[in-house]
């Protein structure tokens, strides 16, 4: 709400103490009635009975108004407008409610900064936390049964497909017995999926604060909070069919990605795990602020390391200056190899090599960093040192390679998995790659070199980061070989490489190495780029050498044949640290 020169504009009292926030007594009324309310400071140590609010800003503008004391009116958004129509009572008395939109003055930078502070107390403190996700529509409730439909499908596949290790999921709706996609259902479930709420990081907090939490569409309960998050999983873990899910174009804020992040942290903290800074941090990195800097600060309230307590919610402090500032904190922690996993180097901020940018997020880049069954680094202790006079990092280990030849993006033959064109031209680019490797023959580590690109175009690990066996063979083979009358086995089989090869290599290119050795390294990767041991580090990295002397971080790498501390045993090997700018 902002304050009006009229005279009809509500103002602010200001909040008595740090303890204190205000209520919203939300009048009850039919749906076409105004909306109105009471606020009403009190102290959180007072214990106030009130239901917490988490929903959407969509949008700051207040084009929406709620007539409050005396008839004065206050302005607010159109999605708390929405929610707060949708939630009071129709008859009977008042529902009490904290809704940031209204509770706090948002005009007041002080107060604002105090109350964000306060956040994760005032969510915990409430009654239960309402997650409403946005209006009711005529589909709403035929979306939730489909998906409790959907739900029971996925576990009985699942059964199934545990009584028969070779049992691949079908590619068609027809094979499946699921509905035809003229079916009403496909696109209301499609719109229960991409519903905004999940992807915001204020959401994510407040959702994950309080075990009494509701989930609301319009006026209707969503009775199970895992409902819409395990549809997604499902298909994730291939329990359903990839077309259930909105494609990246038509989900460009990875909604996907943000709804089994927030479901997955939310079992953590049921199971009673202690979530620190970086493990929120690198979890919710798909969620969106309006407020870059929020991407820190919506978290700070739900980490339980000493860290966060060195953190202050400061908003006249720059998002470049808190990014860097946290993580010189984070490496000082022991936590600096995950920063190095946060990001895959493409920033909108300027920043240190480093330094991730939690405003910016790629469409899968959690399946790149992967780092089960690695050891690049062998039995190294890793040992890192932040300088924050010159923002340089230096880390231990070693140069090892250098990159002298380069492919095309890998994820560009990815794209689709299916069709005609799609094969046809992976096909042709395959072909040339395994040119290239044939090349290498005889392979340093020995390795057959009709074995060398399906396991490098996968990072030689399965979806579920198990080393890859030969069976991945015959799924490379098959997706070789797609065409458009091939069985129905076979393109299940291309579907499932084709989905390991976008989830490990979607930013990457195929890469020859100075040593004859052959590797997937970040898509900004340069000819005359090191490849790099870092002490501790369990992949391999990539760097570019600057004028003086240090370095820019570009991200980790996949070398066949030197996963498993081989680099250690190299001749040019030799302990120092590298320093990165």
């Amino acid at each position: 709400m902002i304050m009006e020169n009229s005279n009809n504009a509500y103002r602010y009292q200001p909040l008595a103490g740090h303890h204190h926030i205000r209520l919203l007594h939300l009048t009850p009324g039919r749906p076409e009635d105004v909306l109105s309310g009471r606020l009403e400071n009190t102290s959180l140590s007072s214990r106030p009975l009130y239901e917490a609010l988490s929903y959407e800003w969509v949008s700051s503008e207040k084009s929406h108004t709620i007539t409050l004391e005396n008839g004065r009116t206050g302005r607010i958004t159109s999605s708390l407008h929405q929610a707060l129509r949708d939630l009071r009572h129709e008859v009977g008395g008042n529902r009490t409610i904290w809704a940031d939109g209204v509770c706090i003055n948002q005009d007041d930078m002080d107060e604002r900064q105090r109350q964000v502070a306060m956040m994760g107390k005032i969510y915990q403190g409430s009654l239960r936390v309402i997650t409403y996700i946005g209006p009711d529509t005529e589909e709403s409730s035929a979306a939730i049964a489909f998906a409790r439909y959907l739900t029971a499908y996925s576990a009985r596949w699942a059964r199934d497909w545990s009584q028969d290790h070779n049992t691949r999921l079908p590619i068609t709706r027809a094979d499946l017995g699921l509905p035809p996609w003229h079916d009403k259902r496909w696109n209301a479930l499609k719109d229960l999926l991409l519903r905004g709420w999940a992807g915001r990081c204020w959401c994510a907090q407040e959702f994950l604060r309080n075990e009494n939490l509701i989930m609301v569409c319009g006026r209707l309960e969503i009775p199970d909070l895992e409902l819409i998050p395990n549809i997604v999983q499902s298909v994730f873990n291939r329990r359903l069919p990839p077309f259930i899910l909105p494609t990246h174009y038509e989900d460009p804020n990875s909604l996907r990605e943000c709804l089994t992040a927030v479901m997955g942290l939310r079992r953590r903290i049921e199971l009673g795990q202690h979530l620190s800074l970086i493990d929120l941090l690198y979890s919710l990195h798909p969620l969106r602020a309006t407020d870059p800097r929020d991407k820190v600060y919506s978290v700070v309230g739900l980490a339980l390391d000493n860290l966060v307590t060195t953190i202050q919610i400061d908003y006249s402090c720059s998002v470049e200056e808190l990014y860097i500032s946290v993580a010189n904190r984070l490496v000082h922690a022991g936590v600096g190899f995950t920063l190095l996993y946060c990001s895959l180097q493409r920033k909108s901020l300027c920043l240190p090599s480093w330094v991730p940018d939690w405003s910016f997020w790629q469409f899968g880049a959690h399946g790149t960093a992967a780092r089960a069954g690695y050891k690049a680094s062998g039995e190294t202790t890793p040992d890192l040192r932040v300088y924050p006079e010159s923002n340089r990092l230096d880390i231990a280990g070693c140069l090892v390679d250098r990159v002298i030849q380069l492919s095309s993006n890998i994820g560009d033959n990815y794209k689709d998995t299916l069709g005609t064109d799609a094969a046809r031209r992976r096909r042709a680019w395959l072909e040339e790659q395994q040119q290239v490797v044939n090349k290498l023959h005889p392979y340093p580590d020995g390795t057959r070199t009709s074995d060398i690109l399906w396991r490098t175009l996968i990072g030689n690990i399965t979806p579920s980061s198990s080393p890859a066996k030969s069976d991945y063979k015959d799924l490379f083979e098959a997706h070789f070989n797609i065409k458009d009358d091939s069985s129905v086995a076979d393109k299940a089989k291309t579907r499932e490489f084709c989905d390991a090869a976008r989830r490990r290599n979607r930013y990457r290119r195929l890469a020859v190495t100075e040593l004859g050795y052959f590797g997937a390294v970040p898509e900004t990767a340069e000819i005359g780029d090191w490849l790099c041991v870092f002490n501790g580090g369990v992949h391999l990295f990539l760097i570019r050498e600057t004028e003086d002397s240090c370095f820019t971080y570009l991200g980790h790498a996949y070398v066949h044949g030197l996963m498993l501390g081989e680099a250690l045993k190299l001749s040019r090997y030799r302990d120092g640290f590298i320093s990165l700018i």
